[in-house]
């Protein structure tokens, strides 16, 4: 540039308005150039200047039944409509006549349709007698002609009618079945004998004997002097029927 130009500048720069305010114009527009980037980025932080991220929505089959016509419900992926019951589940899981019930269910047990009746339960718990037996760790069928009972073998012990009677019922153990009182089946200490008389019963080694007692005895007589006594009869309860 020839020195003749660059006084011509400086000569239009001190026109109004004045130099200063020119060379202040000047310095702010390069300074404002220059910083641009920095205030953008802080104006970016101010602003949040963290990066969107969208979730990813779960997939979902969609599955209309024909009878609904438009009504239509979403199934997880991987799982379908299953006509018996209206659930969602995997096919291999769906059948009749228990709809939703094959596979493993949340608390890891084997899950199955016990076709005695119709009943979704664990695979183990199905008996030809009483159907679904979900009780226990093995689940066992005390069946009759009125009741059917589910039980676990270790905790309880099935009493068949009694004689008279088409009531079964079940005696939770060390108790054991002692006749019955009414039609209901008893429960008495095991080894002892239900009396004639109504709900007592009499220990292993002793005798029932009138008056609601029981002695050592077979003449129920109660002789200290000969070493015979008597005690009353001891109170037994009903077994479970339902």
């Amino acid at each position: 540039m020839d020195i003749d130009h660059f006084v011509r500048i400086v000569h239009s720069l001190s026109a109004t308005p004045s130099r200063r305010a020119a060379i202040r114009g000047l310095a702010g527009l390069t300074a404002g150039s220059f910083l641009a980037p920095f205030t953008d980025s802080a104006t970016a932080k101010r602003r949040g200047g963290k990066k969107k991220h969208h979730k990813k929505r779960k997939r979902t089959t969609q599955v209309c039944q024909e009878a609904d016509g438009p009504t239509c419900h979403f199934c997880p992926e991987g799982q379908g409509h299953c006509p018996f019951d209206g659930q969602c589940c995997a096919p291999e899981e769906c059948g009749n006549p228990c709809g939703c019930c094959r596979g493993i269910n949340s608390r890891g047990v084997k899950m199955g349709c016990c076709e005695i009746d119709g009943t979704c339960c664990r695979v183990d718990g199905c008996t030809v007698s009483c159907g679904c037996c979900p009780e226990g760790e093995t689940p066992n069928c005390c069946p009759g002609p009125v009741n059917r009972l589910c039980f676990d073998m270790s905790q309880e012990q099935c009493c068949p009618p009694a004689a008279g009677s088409t009531i079964v019922g079940l005696c939770p153990k060390p108790l054991a079945c002692k006749g019955s009182v009414a039609g209901i089946p008893w429960c008495c200490e095991s080894g002892s004998t239900q009396c004639a008389a109504g709900a007592g019963c009499c220990p292993a080694n002793s005798y029932c004997c009138p008056g609601g007692r029981c002695c050592d005895n077979v003449g129920c007589e109660e002789n200290t002097s000969e070493n015979k006594f008597c005690f009353p009869e001891v109170f037994g309860q009903a077994a479970r029927i339902a």
